[in-house]
């Protein structure tokens, strides 16, 4: 039901202690600002590279081990929240986010 809300602009999942990405946010295409916050996320799909609209990111104080290389993709992204994730080793595409104007707080 919820993949059906492909012009959905703001989704807050923060706070729900989710330990998989819900299947569904992947094909939100009109998605600008997705927060998943406070979460216990280790990982996030390949989709994630589909929200080709995404301008903000949040993913802050999750347990994520990695991140997919298709947030390297997201031209629009303009910021990614990092910040408390002890459990990640930074990839380094991030460094390439950031010259393009992308700020990533870790």
């Amino acid at each position: 039901m919820l993949e059906r809300l492909t012009r959905l602009r703001y989704l807050n999942i923060s706070r729900n202690a989710f330990e998989v990405w819900p299947p569904c946010i992947g094909g939100m295409a009109g998605l600008i600002e997705l927060r998943a916050s406070d979460n216990a996320l280790a990982a996030l799909p390949e989709s994630i590279g589909r929200l080709a609209r995404l301008r903000e990111l949040h993913l802050r104080n999750n347990r994520l081990i990695s991140l997919p290389e298709e947030i390297a993709s997201l031209h629009e992204l303009r910021l990614l929240d990092l910040r408390w994730v002890a459990t990640l080793e930074a990839p380094g595409w991030l460094s390439a986010l950031e010259a393009r104007g992308c700020m990533v707080y870790r």
